[in-house]
């Protein structure tokens, strides 16, 4: 059904972004080191690169961009335009800094420092309202130290954390 009207509107970025997304779940059960599993990663991230092409200034697909090439560890200069155009664009919506937080946190040593400084700005925006989010994420990925060096992080009742 998603392929039949992508067929009728192949410029719907929104088609692209559902048949991406439908690539992505099929990996899913799937061990992250699976041939299929990074066959269906990779026909996602062409859907989503497709999207972007169609809708440059989405926020959403570029950070969907970025945890694709996370997912198959591919932290390259695409990945880090993926990021801050992520950042750029979508400086207040909610899954977007989760997203580049969680994706930002599991790279954070190989990310140039521009890259950096946006996600920190990202880091600074979300402690307003999903602080307990960030500090799981910054716990689970080992990168409690960056969080705990973001401006904000000391309003926060989890920042005990931090000590």
């Amino acid at each position: 059904m998603l392929r039949e009207a992508h067929e009728r509107d192949p410029r719907q970025p929104n088609y692209l972004e559902d048949l991406a997304r439908l690539y992505e779940y099929r990996a899913l059960p799937l061990s992250a080191g699976d041939p299929l599993a990074q066959e269906y990663l990779r026909r996602a991230l062409e859907y989503q690169r497709e999207a972007i092409r169609r809708r440059p200034g989405s926020p959403y697909t570029w950070a969907n961009i970025a945890l694709l090439k996370t997912q198959l560890s591919e932290p390259d200069r695409e990945f880090e335009i993926a990021l801050r155009n992520a950042a750029r664009l979508g400086p207040w919506e909610p899954q977007v800094q989760i997203t580049l937080a969680d994706t930002g946190l599991r790279n954070w040593n190989t990310l140039a420092p521009e890259t950096r400084a946006a996600l920190r700005a990202n880091v600074t925006r979300a402690l307003r309202w999903q602080d307990a989010k960030l500090f799981e994420l910054a716990r689970r990925t080992g990168r409690l130290n960056v969080l705990c060096a973001s401006p904000g992080v000391q309003r926060s009742p989890l920042a005990r954390a931090c000590i």
